[in-house]
């Protein structure tokens, strides 16, 4: 409940709640008591306001979105109101838990007094996504109307196709996702859900398959002072980073099965000993740099004179960086060296 007095003029108005969905109806309770000698009007004014932090500095916006004027309350009266603001549809949600962007909105109701400072009452009023629509045909979304901070929605939620390297069997590879307003907005909490579209020309081996999702919101203002001076005014907050690796040639953490047929045809048992290692490879300019590690070693059971075959596990470290082999200066490979009494090479794809 708020009250103001001024003279003879007071207000008591009430909201039944402070947080509204987008195109809900802002409902409002008024006691008006006019003692004075002259009629008086309530005002209504829904308003937003950016704010923008970076550096220790603040830029501050506001624009009336809707404005509502009453009935005349004639001198020496009491009325009671109750009006049911629309809040527009296309406004944006408000942002109350970046550190460096504010979207608020307020309400204020203020009683016009001839010759006498206006009385008024703020609230802050929460704006929420409004209810889920999908869209009718079950992904995407149709909308003409600008976004309220000045983008234009894309003509459908999907991600521009990567174009096709010439000799490639990849035809078309595209990232697409569910609208689940008719806005195509996402606020906390939501889930999105969405298809990688890969189209090959042949059947084709995909080592991996990789998606990476980030958020962030960024702000950035100039502000000048005099003809020739002005500063530059930025800050940065990140939301997520995610990273999902959706199909890959060998996982990390993953047993490598090898099975051997050895055929002993010396007089002495042999021991076959197993090397994993890796191989990265530089080039620039023409040059190249090659540097190896090893990464594990393991012995099997001695294997007397004759033709046998064996079976072992061998465990890959789960914290090593995956395989790279489409990079024109920098590739990352893996081998396994089996040593007898000769060496052979297996190739690993981590």
């Amino acid at each position: 409940m708020k009250v103001f007095n001024s003279g003879t003029v007071a207000m008591d108005v009430n909201l039944e709640k402070t947080g509204f969905f987008q195109g809900e109806g802002l409902k409002v309770m008024a006691c008006i008591q006019n003692n004075s000698s002259r009629p008086i009007k309530l005002k209504y004014c829904f308003y937003r306001k950016h704010t923008f932090l970076a550096k220790g500095n603040r830029k501050v916006s506001t624009k009336d979105l809707l404005k509502e004027v009453g009935e005349p309350i004639p001198p020496s009266a009491e009325e009671k109101f109750t009006r049911v603001i629309p809040i527009p549809s296309d406004v944006e949600p408000s942002i109350e838990n970046c550190s460096i962007i504010k979207v608020e909105y307020r309400l204020r109701l203020y009683l016009d007094v001839k010759y006498a400072s206006d009385p008024e009452i703020k609230f802050p009023i929460v704006i929420l996504p409004a209810a889920r629509v999908p869209a009718a045909s079950g992904f995407g979304f149709e909308s003409t109307e600008p976004l309220a901070w000045g983008f234009e929605p894309p003509a459908e939620p999907t991600a521009p196709a990567a174009p096709a390297p010439s000799g490639m069997t990849i035809k078309n590879f595209s990232i697409e996702y569910d609208a689940i307003n008719s806005r195509n907005t996402f606020t906390d909490g939501d889930t999105v859900n969405g298809r990688i579209v890969v189209e090959a020309s042949k059947e084709t081996r995909i080592q991996s398959l990789v998606f990476t999702a980030k958020g962030k919101a960024r702000v950035k203002w100039t502000e000048y002072h005099g003809n020739h001076n002005y500063r530059v005014y930025w800050a940065e907050e990140r939301y997520y980073d995610v990273k999902h690796i959706l199909r890959e040639a060998k996982r990390d953490g993953e047993a490598l099965q090898v099975t051997v047929e050895v055929n002993n045809r010396s007089t002495r048992s042999v021991k076959p000993k197993f090397v994993l290692y890796e191989k990265k490879s530089f080039f620039a300019q023409g040059r190249r740099r090659v540097g190896t590690h090893e990464i594990l070693k393991q012995k099997m059971e001695s294997i007397a004179p004759g033709k046998e075959t064996v079976t072992t596990v061998i465990p890959i470290p789960r914290e090593l960086p995956p395989s790279i082999l489409n990079c024109s200066i920098l590739k990352q490979e893996y081998r396994l060296k089996v040593n007898f009494l000769e060496y052979y090479y297996i190739y690993i794809f981590i």
